[in-house]
């Protein structure tokens, strides 16, 4: 019998956070500089 190692395939999950207050849709932002201070950004929709 072989042995074979076995390899995990790992996938990174791509998640948009969003949120929609008073008719505004808004993103957060997920830039390295974020982290620290959460920041949202609105949507503009043309």
């Amino acid at each position: 019998m072989i042995n074979k190692t076995k390899t995990a395939m790992h996938k990174d999950l791509n998640v948009i956070y969003v949120f929609s207050e008073n008719n505004k849709v808004y993103i957060k932002n997920t830039t390295d500089n974020a982290i620290t201070n959460e920041e949202w950004l609105a949507v503009n929709f043309h």
